[in-house]
């Protein structure tokens, strides 16, 4: 973890601190800040492992697949993936189909549906059977278990129920279902536009992307700056070098005619010396 390399870094300083304090070569303040930084950097370390754990959990439920099973496949080093060149037609829809939002969409829309059926049924009549079968014992005639005696009872029951009184009800209520899949049904249709949307913004950003690139590599290489900075800045510093070149008076340069102003060029950008050009 990068975290934990930092705080290498910033203990092998307090050491060093520490050391060059014993010697007189720091101050107690040095030691102290030293001190502080990894104190600080120490206190940075269990927030970014309790995100790591987060992160893992909830890539795990992306895949459906417990937290455990995920350490296997985050194990390891490995390249970085390249992405391709080419884009088949087929994966926009292959997509939409494997999206959480768009099947969450869609099912729910199937849901909706189906208890439009259940409302519908309601509507008909019903018929319902019921049926009781035991045994009861309530008289002893002997001392054994034998000498009980039992009777056998039975009981069956049928009901017809006929919507009659509540039919408008339930008409009704048939409606509200229908309205709500036709809700689930518009929900799911934009869902499904919502998604087309960004799986498309995605691919043209790829493909500009890779347009890009292969302009970038047939491109010439660029000439070597000065080193003083861009060609935009080189310009403007002779620029203001000329000027303040020109400003001075004539003896003081000796390449300067009454039909040739003088010309200077910069010798170094870094330490602002100059140079006067040689009498062509």
């Amino acid at each position: 973890m990068v975290a934990q390399q930092n705080l290498k870094s910033v203990q092998d300083s307090l050491a060093l601190t520490e050391a060059r304090y014993k010697r007189g070569a720091s101050s107690q303040l040095d030691v102290e800040q030293a001190a502080t930084l990894v104190a600080e950097t120490e206190a940075q370390i269990p927030p970014l492992i309790k995100a790591r754990a987060q992160d893992r959990d909830t890539l795990a439920v992306l895949l459906a697949d417990p937290p455990d099973a995920v350490d296997a496949q985050l194990k390891g080093s490995s390249a970085v993936p390249v992405a391709p060149t080419q884009i088949d037609v087929g994966i926009p829809a292959d997509l939409l189909r494997r999206r959480p939002d768009v099947r969450q969409a869609a099912l729910n829309a199937a849901a909706q549906s189906a208890l439009i059926g259940a409302a519908k049924a309601k509507l008909y009549p019903s018929f319902s059977l019921t049926g009781l079968f035991g045994l009861s014992s309530g008289e002893q005639h002997g001392i054994g278990l034998s000498q009980w005696g039992s009777k056998t009872i039975g009981f069956f029951s049928a009901g017809v129920s006929l919507p009659i009184f509540d039919r408008a009800q339930l008409q009704n209520a048939v409606r509200v279902q229908d309205a709500a899949f036709q809700e689930a049904v518009l929900d799911y249709q934009n869902t499904v536009l919502q998604a087309q949307k960004e799986v498309e913004d995605a691919i043209a950003a790829l493909r500009t992307s890779l347009a890009m690139r292969s302009r970038r590599r047939r491109a010439p290489p660029t000439l070597p700056s000065a080193r003083c900075g861009s060609p935009t800045r080189n310009i403007a510093r002779v620029t203001s070098l000329t000027t303040r070149c020109s400003t001075r008076p004539a003896p003081r340069c000796a390449t300067a005619t009454r039909s040739r102003p003088c010309r200077c060029i910069a010798r170094s950008a870094a330490d602002g010396r100059w140079r006067r050009a040689s009498r062509s």
